[in-house]
């Protein structure tokens, strides 16, 4: 994946939205020797790195019960997915469902799978096993063409920008660190049909990760309700001073992205809250700092 350049909108659904384009048959009547090849489209945001790692699912239907390729490891390498697995198509389908994931990890239940968002995001490796991608197709017709698949964001992200203020100066502000208060740093995911929940409720400080070239902190959270008597973000400055932030009431969705503009200034603070994408919503949020 690339650096955290201008994320664009990928929907507000918490759904993917499913591609039900058919694809053309093979001529064999018998199909079950047919071997299943799976293209898994970038996020607009998302460059796939060799040795990135997907989960694919193979099924009936949309339901766990009907798998019959299950969290199969497909690997990314010169442009093209590949699984190590001699994978077929089921020879009593008229059409399957493929949903795939990023980034590949054990599953015991793909329609329960719980999802840990690390709450250290500081480094982008750790920054990048955050952001969980999920993607389905149905109604695909036995080929033995690659089957494409369009991924999005499953979870939401907070994105944070200081500005300096008075007696502020930039040297201050790129040393600074932030941390987001989240209510909940494990969702419940169902990898079939993408959707998400919170897991468990739990109070944690995400400590975010800082692109130095776009001078602004990201921290992935699960999706949740965000009252606005509660601290939110927090900032730490190269001095040592903190601030505390209270955010506007937001109920965070799948896919969406959460801006905030900080102005630090030593004589009273500033704050300016956002919406916009990974999907675009134009509704401003305030807030104060303390």
């Amino acid at each position: 994946m690339k650096n955290i350049l201008g994320f664009i909108a990928v929907g507000l659904l918490l759904v993917v939205s499913c591609d039900t384009t058919s694809q053309e048959p093979q001529p064999p009547a018998d199909n079950g020797g047919v071997p299943i090849n799976i293209s898994i489209n970038p996020v607009d945001d998302v460059d796939y790195e060799n040795g990135d790692k997907a989960g694919v699912f193979v099924s009936k239907t949309s339901s766990a019960s009907q798998i019959f390729v299950n969290n199969s490891c497909f690997v990314y390498q010169d442009d093209k997915w590949s699984s190590s697995e001699e994978l077929v198509w089921d020879s009593e389908s008229v059409t399957s469902y493929v949903s795939c994931y990023i980034p590949y990890a054990k599953v015991d239940s793909p329609s329960e799978y719980i999802f840990d968002v690390p709450t250290d995001q500081s480094s982008y490796s750790s920054y990048k096993a955050s952001d969980l991608l999920c993607g389905f197709r149905n109604s695909v017709r036995t080929t033995s063409e690659p089957v494409s698949i369009s991924m999005k964001h499953v979870l939401s992200r907070v994105v944070v920008t200081l500005e300096c203020g008075e007696g502020f100066s930039e040297e201050e502000l790129a040393g600074a660190d932030v941390w987001v208060y989240s209510w909940c740093t494990q969702a419940k995911v169902n990898l079939l049909t993408c959707l998400v929940s919170v897991h468990k409720y739990e109070l944690s400080e995400v400590k975010s990760y800082y692109n130095s070239t776009e001078k602004r902190f990201y921290a992935v959270v699960v999706p949740n309700y965000v009252n606005d008597d509660r601290d939110f973000i927090k900032v730490r400055t190269m001095g040592g001073a903190e601030y505390l932030i209270k955010s506007a009431k937001l109920d965070m969705v799948s896919g969406k992205q959460y801006e905030f503009n900080v102005t630090l200034d030593k004589s009273g603070c500033g704050l300016n809250v956002g919406v916009t994408d990974w999907t675009v919503d134009d509704t401003d949020y305030g807030g104060n700092v303390y």
